[in-house]
């Protein structure tokens, strides 16, 4: 799973470590899920960390120029 993410993971800005510690809390959370099911929720937490903070200024007002 750890290759098939890691792509992702740094097209996200995320490092090798972040998304091995990812991979690691997901195989010993969700033991017995398929593993369709671990890839998607993988998917899941990369995001999270990856998201960056956002001023209120920086926000779409429709109909302000």
């Amino acid at each position: 799973m750890m290759r098939c993410l890691n792509g992702f993971a740094r097209g996200l800005g995320l490092d090798e470590a972040t998304t091995r510690g990812i991979v690691e809390k997901i195989a010993a959370d969700m033991p017995d899920q398929p593993d369709e099911e671990r890839f998607a929720e993988a998917l899941r937490r990369m995001i999270v960390p990856s998201a960056k903070p956002y001023k209120l200024s920086e926000t779409f007002v429709p109909g302000s120029t």
